[in-house]
């Protein structure tokens, strides 16, 4: 993790990022959030993301939720408890929602911007956090 930090200042590499060949201090993870109220088929789509992640060599991990407030803790719990060894760390939310929001299966809804800024507070600097939303 101090050589990711280190190369993170260099200015030429400024652009680009570094993952370990040897990955045995520090490791991708990716963690898959899903909610299954009218997804038929969500849990097969969410076991089908976890078998890719888990082909490039991360380690996974799934939660299935019903409530945004309860999915972000527990999200800011798990990003709190890898990123101490976390090299690159690939998030999916998987739900129905509307532009910049998604709904969990009690109703409650929050906004992705708010997923992301939890994972961002978490993550050492020198682990850039990108968004596709």
């Amino acid at each position: 993790m101090d050589d990711i930090k280190t190369l993170s200042d260099v200015p030429q590499l400024s652009k680009s990022y570094i993952i370990p060949h040897n990955q045995s201090l520090s490791k991708p993870y990716g963690l898959v959030f899903y909610t299954t109220k009218d997804r038929s088929g969500a849990q097969e789509e969410a076991l089908t993301v976890m078998k890719a992640l888990e082909q490039l060599k991360m380690t996974v991990f799934a939660n299935c939720w019903d409530n945004f407030d309860d999915m972000r803790e527990c999200l800011s719990e798990k990003v709190a408890r890898l990123k101490d060894d976390c090299c690159f760390l690939r998030v999916s939310i998987m739900a129905h929602g509307f532009k910049g929001h998604v709904i969990g299966d009690d109703g409650s809804q929050g906004q992705l911007n708010d997923l992301i800024r939890v994972i961002d507070l978490e993550l050492e600097p020198s682990i850039p956090v990108v968004s596709l939303t």
